[in-house]
């Protein structure tokens, strides 16, 4: 039977279930290798790799595990493809969509929670998306409740995770703009100048993921890049994603976490397996999501 995350007709005070805030310790963090430090709320001590965190929130709810990549990733192409990937699993989504947008250490970090149902269960995925030039991760719990808790720690974690081994442009003129919809979150847009090749270099970011029904959204997200050099400004190209392999890894990925609950994996801790897949997943990712001309 599915447990921990799939909870029999989650009866709201499930959904409404949180951390004590008192529970909750800052912990500095800093990888073996020199790549990785910060410091995030948890309940235990993170655990720490050059492109891991687990970071632990109590007993009773499944650890945040996140992924970390150097450089910006893509947030709206992999909310489409963790979609994708549940609904091969013929697990229903009955309500996806952002629930906050905010802007931590200058650059935009996105919460989404996903709603879905298998039989007679429900379940919950959490997943917080930071993209930044500089370090980014993507954060997922697949547990229902504990939606406050999860944003806390994420953002404890967004506020100073950083790779001191990684240099920076600095920037000339940078902008970030929540877009909205009847009041709620549906997207960013982002502008970065800086300079570049004796002139300046201007890049838009613009990431909309936008419900439209009843466990379903419509994602968008486009990249473009212009010049200015001596006075004139020229094209300086687009990104395109390619999906077949990315939707390949979070398929993989899913389908081991939903393996990993169901059947005894000893004496393979379940957390090695399912944290080995999320690592294949995103190096696929990297391998294959970008082609920029």
């Amino acid at each position: 039977m599915l447990v921990a995350a799939l909870c029999l007709l989650a009866a709201p005070s499930l959904l409404e279930r949180e951390i004590p805030q008192g529970d909750l310790h800052l912990y500095p963090f800093k990888s073996e290798d020199g790549t990785l430090a910060g410091e995030a709320k948890a309940t235990a001590p993170p655990k720490v790799t050059s492109d891991h965190i687990e970071l632990k929130v109590g007993e009773s709810a499944e650890a945040i595990e996140c992924a970390l990549v150097r450089g910006r990733i893509e947030p709206a192409s992999r909310v489409f493809h963790i979609m994708e990937a549940l609904k091969k699993e013929k697990i229903t989504l009955t309500e996806a969509g952002l629930v906050d947008v905010s802007v931590v250490s200058e650059a935009p970090l996105l919460t989404i929670d996903v709603l879905y149902s298998y039989g007679a269960a429900l379940g919950e995925l959490k997943v917080a998306m930071l993209s930044s030039s500089g370090l980014s991760f993507v954060c997922t719990q697949d547990t229902a409740g504990y939606r406050s808790t999860f944003r806390t720690v994420v953002q404890s974690l967004a506020n100073t995770v950083h790779d001191p081994t990684r240099d920076i442009r600095p920037r000339k003129y940078h902008q970030i703009e929540v877009v909205k919809s009847d009041g709620a979150p549906v997207g960013v847009y982002e502008t970065v100048v800086q300079e570049a090749d004796g002139g300046l270099e201007e890049r838009r970011f613009r990431t909309l993921i936008v419900p439209s029904g009843p466990g379903v959204v419509r994602t968008k997200e486009a990249e473009s890049r212009q010049f200015e050099r001596d006075g004139s400004v020229e094209d300086g190209g687009y990104s395109v994603a390619s999906r077949t392999a990315i939707a390949i890894a979070i398929w993989w990925t899913i389908l081991v976490a939903v393996v990993a609950r169901v059947w005894p994996l000893e004496p393979i801790p379940k957390g090695a397996v399912v944290t080995g897949s999320l690592l294949a997943a995103f190096a696929l990712w990297d391998l294959a999501s970008t082609a920029r001309a």
